[in-house]
C-alpha cells in the first residue's frame, strides 16, 4: 500500500484551523463543481484535513 505523503498543513504546525477551514470554504465557493473542488482541495493538500474544534 502507498504511503501517505503530510501535507504542507500537516508539517507546518504554524497554520490553525480557521486558516484551514477559510481556505477550503473559499476553494468550495469558487469551485465550478464539486469534483474540481476535491481536485483543488487535494492539490492543496487540505481535502481530508478536518479542523480541530478550539
Amino acid at each position: 500500500m502507498a504511503e501517505r505523503r503530510a501535507s504542507v498543513f500537516e508539517v507546518e504546525h504554524e497554520i490553525d484551523a480557521e486558516t484551514i477551514r477559510k481556505a477550503q470554504r473559499a476553494v468550495a465557493s469558487r469551485s465550478r463543481d464539486a469534483l474540481e473542488c476535491k481536485d483543488l482541495l487535494s492539490i492543496l493538500g487540505i481535502l481530508h484535513i478536518t479542523p480541530a474544534r478550539e
